[in-house]
């Protein structure tokens, strides 16, 4: 992601518990600046960075609601969340966690193979994070993915078996949530800490996010 955005111009920071990966990915040339931080207790200041961009990382932190304080304190601008949404109690989502468990061989739906609680977001609580410090916008737009182990390895560029049975698991989860049947997977959440202009609204609400 960082290496997206920078070949998109802006400056960014890459950061991680541990730099041990991020180290490798700089001497290779992908990132230009890394750091190890603890999400929980970020050694920045206050207003240190425009926006803090966490993808699939809050749902491992044994504290999440700390780290999304520390998130919007050094954030001038906001957060932007991309993560594992709570399902509701929609018809097929109790049969979506059989089909997980089945194709995964998860033990649980709740934890990770290393023991791992996996902290869903939700929007609600979301919600009462932001009212208890007075902020006053946020958008999400959920989507969903599809994972299969015998496929991680497979190209995505080349239009085999495992990219078709990905894009048609894709496809039918998205078809049963807008019939809602079931709950999208994930979301894409931004939280702005400061007014938001129509303009910027407007367009994302074209782009499918509920304001």
């Amino acid at each position: 992601d960082v290496y997206f955005l920078q070949n998109r111009g802006l400056d960014v920071l890459a950061t991680s518990i541990s730099d041990e990966t991020l180290s490798e990915a700089n001497k290779l040339g992908y990132i230009k600046k890394f750091k190890a931080i603890n999400a929980e207790k970020i050694a920045e200041n206050d207003g240190s960075f425009d926006f803090v961009f966490c993808k699939e990382a809050y749902h491992h932190c044994p504290r999440p609601p700390v780290a999304f304080y520390e998130m919007l304190r050094v954030s001038k601008m906001g957060v932007i969340l991309i993560e594992p949404q709570e399902s509701g109690l929609r018809l097929l989502d109790f049969f979506k966690k059989i089909i997980k468990r089945h194709l995964r061989k998860d033990s649980s739906f709740y934890f990770e193979t290393s023991g791992n609680y996996i902290f869903r977001i939700n929007i609600k609580e979301i919600t009462k994070m932001m009212m208890a410090l007075n902020l006053r916008c946020f958008v999400y737009n959920g989507f969903n993915d599809f994972f299969f182990q015998a496929f991680s390895f497979k190209s995505s560029k080349r239009f085999g078996r495992a990219k078709i049975m990905t894009l048609v698991g894709i496809a039918v989860q998205n078809l049963l949530c807008r019939l809602n049947l079931l709950d999208y997977g994930l979301a894409v959440v931004i939280i702005f800490k400061n007014d938001v202009n129509e303009e910027l609204l407007s367009k994302l609400s074209r782009k499918g996010y509920t304001i």
